[in-house]
């Protein structure tokens, strides 16, 4: 498989673990950042990171993980947490950047 890169590694055998967490407006997909950086993600400032998580959109940039981690071989589990009734605290978390 050529994704364009040279330097690139297939990585198959590695399962991604995703913990989707939400709120009555929106969800989010909860990944490390060192996952976002192996797999070299754009994420836009809809995304939340803290202590080392990223806490990634619904809508464009957890499919664009999903994709990323797939292209490599990777397999993703999803793990759904109970959703908050009221504002989610990750929207008090600081933008992804």
């Amino acid at each position: 498989m050529s994704l364009g890169y040279s330097h690139v590694v297939l990585t198959k055998g590695i399962k991604v673990k995703i913990k989707i967490y939400g709120d009555a407006g929106h969800a989010w997909g909860k990944v490390r950042r060192e996952d976002v950086n192996r797999l070299n993600v754009s994420v836009s400032a809809y995304s939340y990171e803290r202590n080392g998580a990223v806490y990634l959109e619904e809508d464009c940039d957890l499919p664009a993980f999903i994709r990323a981690a797939e292209l490599m071989g990777e397999s993703v589990d999803f793990v759904e947490m109970k959703s908050a009734q009221r504002d989610s605290k990750i929207r008090s978390y600081d933008s992804f950047h």
